[in-house]
C-alpha cells in the first residue's frame, strides 16, 4: 500500500510511519485482510486485528525460515521492548549450542558433590556469553544455580560432620592424656584448614579439663596445598608453654609462620607432606617445657 494510507487504518502500529520509507510499504495483518482494512479503515472491529507495519520479513511463507530462535528480549525505553531473533542456519546453530551446553551441565551434575562447584564455574561463564535461545539460557542458568546450591549444602554438611568428628577425636586424645598424667596432647585432625573447627575442639577440651592439658593440632588440605597448625594452652601453664612458640615449632617444619597469644595461636604452611614430622617436633617441644 502507499505509506500515507497506513496511519488511517484503526489498529495499525503507526510509530514507524513517522520515518520516511519509499512507496509502496508492506503491512502485515492477522485477522482481517489488508484489503478489508483498506476498504473500511474506520471500522470499530479493526482493533480486534493485529495490524503491523512490516520492517522486512521478506518471506512468502514462514517455512522458508526453517528454524527460529529468540535470543533476547529487553526494554530499551519506557514502553518499548526489543527482541533479537535469528532464523535458518543461525537459529539451528543457536539451538544446537543450547542443547550441547545443557548436556554438559547434566554431565557435571553426575559428578560427586565435592567436584561439582568447580566443574560448574566454567560452564556458567560459557552460558553467559553463549548465543543460544533465551528460554534455553534461562533453563540452564536455573539448573546451574540449583546444582551450585546442592554442592554448597553438601559442603556445609560435610564440614559440620568433620567438625563433630574432629572434636570427638580431640577430646578422646585429651582424655587419654589426662588419665596418663600427661599435660599436653599433640594430634592430627581431618578438618582441612578450617580454623573454626580446631578452635572449637580446643574449646571443648579446655571446658572439660581446665588447666590439666594443653593441645596442638595439625590438619592438612592436600587439594589446596595448605597445612594448619593450632595450639591451645591453659592460662595457668602458659608461662611455661607458650602457645605462639609451640605452634611456630610445628610451623617451622610445615613451611609457615604463625601468630597469636601465649594461650592460643595458629598459622599455616605449605608442606602438607610433613604433618607427621611437625607433630613429632611439637611433641618434643612440649615435653621440654612441661
Amino acid at each position: 500500500m502507499a505509506s500515507v494510507l497506513g496511519p488511517h487504518i484503526d489498529g495499525v502500529c503507526c510509530a514507524l510511519y513517522l520515518q520516511v520509507y519509499p512507496d509502496p510499504v508492506r503491512v502485515v495483518a492477522i485477522g482481517k485482510s489488508v484489503d478489508e482494512l483498506l476498504a473500511n479503515p474506520d471500522a470499530d472491529d479493526n482493533m480486534a486485528s493485529s495490524v503491523e507495519f512490516c520492517g522486512g520479513t521478506h518471506l512468502i511463507n514462514t517455512a522458508q525460515a526453517k528454524a527460529f530462535a529468540l535470543l533476547s528480549e529487553e526494554g530499551i525505553a519506557k514502553g518499548v521492548r526489543r527482541i533479537v531473533a535469528v532464523t535458518a542456519d543461525d537459529a539451528a546453530a543457536a539451538i544446537a549450542e543450547g542443547e550441547r551446553l545443557a548436556r554438559d551441565v547434566e554431565q557435571a551434575a553426575a559428578l560427586p558433590d565435592t567436584h561439582l562447584e568447580k566443574a560448574l564455574v566454567p560452564l556458567k561463564s560459557a552460558v553467559d556469553v553463549a548465543v543460544i535461545p533465551a528460554a534455553t539460557k534461562a533453563e540452564i542458568r536455573d539448573r546451574i544455580a540449583a546444582l551450585i546450591k546442592r554442592a554448597m549444602d553438601a559442603a556445609k554438611a560435610a564440614a559440620a560432620a568433620n567438625k563433630e568428628a574432629a572434636t570427638a577425636a580431640a577430646v578422646a586424645a585429651a582424655d587419654e592424656a589426662v588419665a596418663a598424667g600427661q599435660g599436653y596432647v599433640v594430634l592430627q585432625l581431618q578438618v582441612g584448614v578450617d580454623p573454626k573447627a580446631v578452635t572449637e575442639a580446643w574449646g571443648v577440651i579446655e571446658k572439660k579439663h581446665g588447666d590439666k592439658v594443653a593441645a596442638l593440632f595439625v590438619s592438612v588440605d592436600e587439594v589446596e596445598g595448605k597445612a594448619l597448625a593450632y595450639a591451645g594452652v591453659p592460662a595457668a601453664v602458659s608461662s611455661k608453654l607458650k602457645a605462639n612458640e609451640w605452634v611456630n615449632s610445628a610451623l617451622a617444619v610445615l613451611g609457615g609462620k604463625g601468630g597469636g597469644k601465649p594461650t592460643a595461636a595458629q598459622g599455616q604452611g605449605s608442606n602438607v607432606d610433613k604433618a607427621a614430622e611437625a607433630l613429632q617436633v611439637a611433641e618434643q617441644f612440649a615435653s621440654m617445657k612441661l
